[in-house]
């Protein structure tokens, strides 16, 4: 979180699974943030994620405005973050 902190960058969007791994995975994330940082899970289904399920999560990390976005997880997760780079 310092690192973040000293870019003065505050709102993290953490994208993961459905798993009780990725539970897990993200209450650790959140909790390495201290309370000046607003953390948000935006969790996948299971398996490969579709076209409308893309849009979804693109939606939420639009309407969510972060700063940083955080990838926990396998293929599928880094999949559809590629899709958040691309413009529109």
């Amino acid at each position: 979180g310092r690192v973040f902190e000293q870019a003065n960058r505050n709102r993290v969007a953490i994208v993961t699974g459905s798993s009780d791994y990725a539970d897990e995975v993200y209450r650790l994330l959140e909790q390495s943030f201290n309370e000046d940082f607003q953390c948000v899970r935006i969790a996948k289904g299971s398996g490969e994620p579709g076209s409308a399920e893309i849009k979804t999560i693109a939606e939420q990390l639009r309407e969510f405005n972060a700063d940083i976005i955080l990838a926990a997880g396998g293929g599928s997760v880094i999949a559809k973050l590629n899709v958040k780079k691309q413009p529109n």
